[in-house]
């Protein structure tokens, strides 16, 4: 029973520490792929203004980055009490594919805004940027760990690399318990006659 415990914190731990919006850059192929995906709360932080144009594209030019996937005129972007940044050498804006739901970061020395479909105020987000022809490791990118702007669900972001999917330590815990369990001194499966 004590292992059955563990497994369950295990899987607790697990769900609980994935509560924010990844945005994760990964190399397919010939391509780089963006996805932003987790729970948004955007409660807490201030409402800037609405975005005027239809971008989907990354740059970093003279300290101010863009990444933006399906952001179209009216979407909504909020300041965030934290700064962002992501590359540390210039490229030219590099035009993408986008799918899924509007998403977009911001980032200068001065200030970062995060960028969410027009009337968002927390929610789901699923979407990515398709950048053609584009080696990750030509952007210099630089993760960034966790940050938030308030204790509820959603009230954080986190940018990374080519993660371990996030099913996988769930289930190597649940594996690893289950074998324990099993091999315990008189312990009978219930199929056994």
């Amino acid at each position: 029973m004590k292992n059955l415990y563990i497994t369950l914190a295990a899987i607790s731990f697990c769900l609980n520490t994935q509560a924010a919006l990844n945005i994760n850059f990964a190399q397919e192929g010939a391509n780089t792929v963006i996805t932003a995906s987790g729970d948004l709360d955007i409660s807490g932080i201030p409402f800037t203004l609405d975005f005027g144009g239809n971008s989907s594209y990354i740059s970093s030019s003279g300290g101010f980055e863009n990444v933006w996937s399906n952001v179209t005129t009216g979407a909504d972007y909020y300041q965030l009490p934290f700064t962002i940044d992501l590359f540390p050498q210039n490229f030219a804006q590099n035009n993408g594919i986008p799918n899924g739901q509007t998403f977009g970061i911001f980032g200068s020395p001065a200030e970062s805004y995060i960028y969410v479909a027009d009337g968002f105020t927390s929610g789901t987000i699923n979407g990515s940027l398709t950048l053609l022809n584009t080696d990750l490791s030509t952007l210099g990118l630089q993760t960034m760990d966790l940050s938030t702007w308030g204790p509820g669900l959603g009230q954080g972001l986190e940018i990374t690399a080519n993660p371990i999917p996030e099913p996988f330590p769930i289930l190597l815990a649940t594996c690893l318990n289950l074998a324990i369990f099993c091999r315990r001194p008189g312990f009978k499966a219930p199929f056994n006659h």
